[in-house]
This record gives C-alpha cells, structure tokens and sequence, in this order.
C-alpha cells in the first residue's frame, strides 16, 4: 500500500512540477512539455489505480479512482499542448483546438508575470503560461515573437 501512495505521489509531483521546455530553431521556437510530464501522469495514475485495488473501504477505492482519471486527463493535457513559432505565423495547440495568427494580423502582445497573450483580428488570442518558465526562456520567447512581429510590419511603419 505504502508503494502504491509513493507511486501516485511521486507521479503527480512530476506531472505538475514539470515546466515547458523552449527548444529554439533556426526560424522561430517550439514549447512543450515533453515526456517528463506524461511519465509522471502514466505513474501516478498505475500507483492510484494500486491504490484504489489495495485499500478496503468504498470511498477509498472510489478517491483513488478518481486520482488516477486525473492524472490521465492532466497526462494528456500536458501531451497535447504545444505552442510553436516559424517565419509565417504564431501557432498553439491543445487536445481540442488549435489556434494560428500569422506575423502580419498580430495587433497586441500583452506580458505580464503569469503570462504572455498575443492577440490577432477579431477573438483570435493565443495565451502562453510563461510562469514556469526560466527566466532566461522567457526572454527568448519574448524577443522571438517581438522580432517576428516588427519583421513582419510595413516599411513606413518600421
């Protein structure tokens, strides 16, 4: 039983301690959170299943089910999310949408400690956690887009 707690524990210990990793390329940047996440998502919800097999009371077994469907979505959350840049457009993705704004329809970029939103024509915003970044990543990923979008404007306006 000990095992099994220490399993889920250290898996979501894992899947939420884990921050976007900014891997930077030629013509833009790319942020995910890999497999770290996922590999803490699949233990947790193996030693919450373990649990919920080992302990005796009703309740007991129904909270460790539940842990381990929560591990399962937030795995899978954290799976499917990426936001990306290259040369043409400001790109994110989850498990049920995926949002694009290219260079020249960018109309605001707002930052602030929790995150940084880049808006475009009409309701198109794309929204990057940015809290769990290191410091010198969100710099990076700040100077990426800042360049891209005066890249991107007018001559005159330039």
């Amino acid at each position: 039983m000990a095992a099994a707690a220490i399993a889920a524990v250290g898996g979501f210990a894992l899947l939420l301690a884990t921050a976007p990793r900014l891997t930077v390329l030629n013509e833009g940047f790319r942020l995910e959170y890999g497999w770290v996440p996922l590999l803490g998502a699949a233990l947790a919800a193996v030693g919450a299943i373990a649990l919920a097999a080992v302990v005796r009371t009703l309740p007991a077994r129904g909270m460790a089910a539940f842990l381990a469907v929560i591990a399962v979505v937030l795995g899978v959350r954290r799976g499917t999310w990426q936001v990306g840049a290259d040369r043409t457009a400001l790109s994110a993705r989850t498990l049920t949408e995926t949002s694009r704004i290219a260079w020249p329809e960018v109309r605001q970029v707002h930052s602030d400690t929790e995150a940084l939103q880049v808006t475009g024509f009409g309701d198109t915003a794309i929204r990057i956690g940015i809290s769990g970044l290191r410091p010198h990543d969100r710099a990076t990923l700040e100077r990426t887009i800042s360049r891209r979008v005066q890249e991107s404007a007018p001559t005159a306006a330039r």
